[in-house]
């Protein structure tokens, strides 16, 4: 009796270790389920600020296409030139800046 007391106490205390250690290891992937989590969110909200931004240079992009085509239907028309032409080509100056430093940030 004495000796199948002693294995049982053995068999309880290997079996707590086991628990113990198995807690432990749930513990830690749980935290690395955690952290993984966050960089997966922090990730996503990266790529939709980056889908944005590519948003905003594409509408650029069709701002400086219409202005193209408003210059190109001045100089066609042959309406007051000096002035049109210089406002027209100012605006483009400016997109293409603006553009310009999109993609510098980016």
């Amino acid at each position: 009796v004495v000796e199948l007391e002693a294995d049982l106490l053995s068999q309880k205390s290997n079996n707590d270790a086991m628990a113990e250690n198995f807690n432990s290891q749930m513990a830690y992937l749980r935290g690395r389920l955690a952290a993984s989590t966050e960089e997966v969110k922090r990730l996503s909200q990266r790529a939709d600020f980056e889908t944005g931004k590519f948003v905003e240079l594409a509408h650029m992009g069709n701002r400086l296409s219409d202005d193209f085509s408003s210059l190109k239907a001045v100089l066609r028309s042959g309406g007051n030139l000096v002035g049109d032409v210089d406002y027209r080509i100012q605006l483009l100056q400016d997109g293409l800046y603006q553009l310009a430093g999109e993609f510098q940030r980016l």
